[in-house]
């Protein structure tokens, strides 16, 4: 799970420039890797072993690395308990401002 210094990382200090040019550097290894297995310069297990790591890098790297970019990546970085405790809290908290509330809807 990202931290949220991984979250910070991700958002403040990693341009969506910087993902576009990754994929189009990734892009371009790849089909050097291609012709060079078509004319027999690799073999199909450098191949195999480049060819992953070529495409883990640029967006699938940090999504892996540092999680997503955004809010809702913000949101993943809180454990889910501290949800469950947070939840809890404000039904006891607002408890007896709902309860009115809730016995005239079930009436």
């Amino acid at each position: 799970m990202p931290s949220f210094t991984d979250w910070l990382a991700r958002n403040l200090f990693i341009s969506e420039e910087q993902e576009r040019v990754s994929a189009e550097v990734a892009a371009n290894q790849q089909a050097i890797l291609d012709r060079q297995l078509r004319e027999g310069k690799v073999d199909l297990v450098e191949y195999i072993d480049t060819s992953e790591d070529i495409a883990d890098t640029g967006t699938t790297f940090f999504d892996k690395e540092l999680g997503k970019r955004g809010v809702p990546a913000l949101l993943a970085t809180v454990p889910w308990w501290v949800w469950v405790l947070g939840a809890i809290a404000i039904a006891i908290y607002l408890g007896p401002v709902l309860r009115p509330v809730l016995k005239r809807l079930v009436k």
